[in-house]
């Protein structure tokens, strides 16, 4: 009964060494695996074995006379301690590129033995008192770096017969070795055996958020089930949060950081962690004083500076954002995101060159970090880096040919340099790799546009709204291409659904006004120039001259105003110019087509030259052949006769046009 007894306490203190392991080390944001060493020691010395003061024969001794169920787990627990002072055992640390894992160079707390001989003479037991080949052969691969024979053994059916710490550690240093299809396999099936283990449960969680791609939705359950196990473990709080929110539910992800943060109220991930899911939910004011609160208990965190960078960055503050992501370089200069972010908000700001030098010093620590290095381009053709820009994108193609984005990068370079039917080429190249590339189709209509293809243009412009329905600068293309289709109506519709989604998106106010003028819908346009001139002159680069189109639309207004009067005989135009303004820039887009055909005679009887200039003679002749067909305001009241002599004084002026024009030309 004292044998029986003396085995329960050790067991008990084991039971606590697993979950001290758990602790959380909150300024190195990792599980406290050290926190077992004490633990075991203590366990240990209270039943008569010290790696001080026992020899490995005294200990083999006391193990062996044991029960084969109780020697067993003791027998685990060696391979956990001395794997624990090599640095093998245990999960990776809930975020963040830190380990909790003792180093080998010094001891741990409170022990005067080096670490190197504790863990010899641990290793010397466990040979000395397991008979087992199968736990045999996996110290022997563990200890020799022997990863291919781990990983058979790893598959074998009897793993499922040894104890859950043996499982763990072997999946461990499988994870830690890169092989992390052969740990989860491994951890699957340890859970499927043991599905009350807090470790095997999270740290299967833990290698399926790992894989590439991430199965965060499959992890979820498992993270659930530790967490059933200990509802206090504030690492597996954070992790769980983490997947939650990259699986999309956001309330949930943010319940479990705050739930952390009532266990750890110094916990600075998971106040951060809290702010990335409060942003992403659109709440930035609290995002902000929580990103606060995370640099405040740990100001050295480049994680920390880098979010909060992005997050001003999101707000606009881009000066602020700018430093802040200036702290994460310095404080993690081997981090290659903050200096692609940084180079992203430089350019937001036109500094494209500085830009440009980030973006380089990214793909320096990252080269194949392809997403870097197609923005690199990007800001090269910007600057008129052309060649570089192409070459760029070449190399990306290179290395990874099925990288959609690389070819999109390309066909956007050769547009620059004209060369459109290269540029087309690339563009479907990248959406055959990705059929829901928004932006590559729309680069493609563009393209498309661009060599008077307009059909093929609005098909791939309503392919980009299909995919993303609410793309303020897709229906302003279409709403370009249709209006220079003669498709007024229908172009009118986009910009408008175009200022719905942005109402301050100038262009789409000055080309709608544009579509309004030729419909000679006067009052209307002048009101679409007003606003797209006060959203675009507030811009520090706005290139167009939208105050001398409002000046000119204003001019419109005022001769339509006027225009009633004339022709009711209650008022004569200023003089002839008067009149082929409110002919050519009045009547006809109003379809006034009677009315522009007296006004056109009145100027040319006042000014025979006037029918030579321009355009002047042949617009009359358009006017009064519509007319004359009974087309336009105004026409149905005209009689047979009128029609008929209105079609004649279209013909003669035909004529007078096509003579006035053989007479410009040479003879061949």
């Amino acid at each position: 009964l004292l044998g029986m007894a003396r085995d329960y306490r050790l067991l008990q203190r084991l039971d606590d060494a697993e979950r001290a392991k758990s602790e959380l080390n909150v300024r190195r944001n990792a599980f406290n695996l050290t926190a077992a060493l004490p633990e075991y020691r203590r366990a240990f010395r209270e039943y008569g074995i010290d790696p001080e003061r026992t020899s490995v024969a005294e200990a083999a001794q006391i193990l062996g006379q044991r029960p084969a169920r109780v020697r067993l787990i003791l027998i685990a627990a060696l391979d956990d301690w001395a794997a624990l002072l090599r640095g093998q055992a245990g999960a990776n640390p809930p975020v963040g590129p830190e380990s909790s894992l003792p180093s080998a160079a010094e001891p741990p707390a409170g022990s005067a033995r080096p670490v190197a001989a504790t863990r010899i003479w641990l290793e010397a037991l466990a040979d000395r008192v397991d008979p087992d080949p199968l736990r045999n052969q996996l110290r022997q691969a563990i200890r020799g770096d022997e990863n291919d024979a781990l990983e058979r053994l790893a598959q074998q059916a009897e793993m499922l017969a040894q104890p859950p710490r043996v499982l763990k550690l072997v999946a461990s240093v499988l994870g830690k070795a890169g092989r992390l299809e052969a740990s989860v396999g491994l951890l699957r099936r340890a859970q499927r055996k043991c599905p009350s283990d807090f470790w095997i449960n999270h740290d299967l969680a833990l290698s399926l958020r790992l894989l590439s791609p991430p199965q965060h939705g499959e992890a979820l359950r498992f993270y659930a089930a530790a967490l059933a196990i200990r509802p206090d473990a504030q690492g597996v709080l954070l992790n769980f949060g983490v997947s939650l929110h990259a699986a999309g539910y956001y309330d949930e992800a943010a319940e479990m950081f705050r739930r952390a943060i009532e266990l750890q109220d110094d916990y600075a991930e998971a106040y951060g962690n809290l702010a990335v899911t409060l942003q992403k939910q659109g709440q930035l004011d609290e995002a902000m004083r929580h990103y606060g609160r995370a640099i405040e208990l740990k100001p050295d965190s480049a994680e920390a500076h880098y979010n909060l960078g992005n997050a001003l960055s999101e707000q606009g503050k881009l000066d602020e954002a700018i430093q802040q992501l200036h702290a994460a370089t310095q404080l993690n200069p081997d981090w290659a995101e903050p200096w692609f972010n940084r180079g992203v908000v430089l350019q937001k700001q036109g500094h494209v060159d500085e830009a440009i030098r980030e973006y380089r010093q990214a793909t320096e620590l990252q080269p194949d970090a392809a997403g870097f290095r197609c923005r690199l381009a990007q800001a090269l053709a910007v600057q008129g880096h052309v060649d570089e820009a192409v070459l760029q994108c070449r190399r990306v193609i290179e290395r990874n040919p099925v990288h959609a984005e690389a070819y999109c990068e390309l066909g956007i370079a050769f547009t620059r340099q004209g060369k459109l039917e290269e540029a087309i080429a690339e563009y479907r190249k990248a959406i055959d790799l990705q059929p829901d590339y928004v932006e590559a189709h729309g680069n493609l209509g563009a393209a498309l546009d661009q060599q008077g293809k307009a059909s093929e243009a609005i098909e791939q412009y309503r392919k980009v709204l299909a995919l993303q329905p609410d793309g303020a600068i897709t229906y302003y293309n279409l709403g370009n291409v249709l209006k220079t289709q003669g498709q007024l109506d229908e172009a009118l519709a986009h910009y408008r659904r175009a200022l719905e989604l942005d109402p301050a998106y100038a262009e789409a106010h000055c080309n709608l006004a544009g579509a309004l003028r030729e419909m000679g819908r006067f009052a209307e346009s002048l009101a679409e120039y007003r606003q797209g001139h006060s959203a675009g002159s507030q811009r520090p680069h706005w290139p167009y001259p939208s105050e001398q189109w409002v000046q000119g639309a204003e001019q419109l207004v005022a001769l339509e105003n006027k225009l009633p009067a004339i022709v009711a005989g209650e008022a004569r135009p200023e003089d002839a110019a008067e009149r082929l303004r409110l002919a050519n820039e009045i009547c006809l887009p109003k379809q006034l087509y009677r009315t522009a055909v007296r006004l056109f005679q009145e100027a040319f009887a006042a000014d025979a030259r006037l029918a030579d200039q321009s355009a002047h003679r042949y617009n009359a002749a358009c006017c009064a052949a519509l007319a004359g067909s009974g087309q336009g305001h105004g026409a149905e009241s005209l009689d047979d006769a009128e029609r008929a002599q209105l079609r004649q004084q279209a013909i003669r002026w035909l004529q007078a046009e096509f003579l006035h024009d053989l007479g410009r030309r040479p003879f061949d």
